[in-house]
């Protein structure tokens, strides 16, 4: 069998002037649609922990330029720090369109 040469990763490139073409932050919108797919998981991976009517908050840092969540804790639990735990490491996952600004940080609620 014939192997292919090994894909060559292209370092990253420096900023450039297009980096200002992003937003300067998120709006509203723009972190709604980066938790929704992350709130659906948490929903449904971690309602086995709820006993129903808890609210949990979750603090997100998000690194700006890449969208990436840096740091994803719980704020308040609720009551239910297994839950807020499960929420958590769900919302670590979330991506959000990139911005200018370094880091910002969110908080997101969750109803069960």
């Amino acid at each position: 069998a014939a192997t292919k040469p090994a894909a060559v990763a292209t370092p990253p490139q420096p900023a450039t002037s297009t980096d200002t073409d992003l937003p300067a932050k998120l709006e509203p919108a723009d972190i709604s649609a980066g938790t929704r797919a992350a709130k659906a998981s948490a929903a449904s991976r971690c309602a086995a922990l709820a006993k129903g009517g808890e609210r949990v908050k979750i603090r997100l840092s998000i690194a700006g330029p890449t969208g990436a969540v840096l740091e994803s804790r719980a704020q308040a639990d609720g009551g239910n720090p297994a839950l807020a735990a499960c929420s958590a490491r769900e919302l670590a996952a979330a991506q959000f369109k990139a911005v200018q600004k370094a880091q910002f940080g969110t908080v997101v609620t969750l109803k069960f």
